[in-house]
């Protein structure tokens, strides 16, 4: 019964949070988590004030990853955001990168920004999703989505040189309908993690531009 039936392991770990007063998350305890929540070993919190928009199709609300980077060129002293086009050189720099977020060997990512609509996918592992590997999996998806769009849509892109102002990309009309920004301008900032009914992790994302 896909994830329902894989021992799902969500560890959960809270650090550098930007606009922390309004993310901020404690502990659950114990007698707020159902008896799935047990059997499955899924370590809920309370999630205080999340962003306004509406998450709750994608399932309860089970834990957030942040990120935090230590970097002087910021005022707070940390970077608190991966760019999603080439994360690499700011995982290298993430000291909790391979700390395990998730066991499971497929979970789900929606993905709706800057999209005209959401569409979920799956992301697949050997059975962990680390950080460093969840984040690395959402910036392939994204390099697809993009990739696809471009083949698809009849108004072929403006060149990265002749683009102008906050919404540099024009609009694309192809399934994805990509609006406003290039790859190179979107930043993952967080990620939601939620639980099904029926036991499946679906990951919701904080990206921004």
């Amino acid at each position: 019964m896909r994830l329902l039936s894989a021992l799902v392991f969500v560890v959960l770990i809270l650090s550098g949070c930007r606009n922390s007063s309004s993310r901020e998350a404690q502990p659950a305890s114990l007698a707020d988590t159902t008896e799935a929540d047990r059997q499955n070993k899924v370590q809920p919190i309370a999630v205080k004030d999340l962003e306004k928009e509406d998450y709750g199709h994608l399932g309860r609300v089970i834990g957030t990853i942040e990120f935090s980077i230590p970097d002087t060129s910021f005022e707070s002293g940390y970077q608190v955001f991966i760019r999603l086009d080439d994360p690499g050189p700011d995982l290298a720099r993430l000291p909790d990168a391979d700390q395990l977020m998730i066991a499971a060997p497929e979970i789900q990512v929606a993905i709706s920004y800057p999209l005209k609509k959401e569409f979920i996918f799956k992301l697949k592992s050997d059975g962990e999703f680390t950080k460093g590997k969840l984040v690395q999996l959402i910036s392939e998806q994204y390099h697809r989505i993009y990739k696809m769009e471009e083949r698809a849509i009849s108004a072929k892109t403006i060149p990265p040189k002749k683009r102008k102002g906050a919404h540099n990309r024009n609009d694309a009309d192809g399934d994805f309908g990509i609006w406003g920004h290039a790859l190179s301008d979107l930043i993952l900032a967080g990620i939601r993690i939620h639980q099904t009914a029926t036991g499946e992790i679906i990951l919701s994302l904080d990206v921004e531009s």
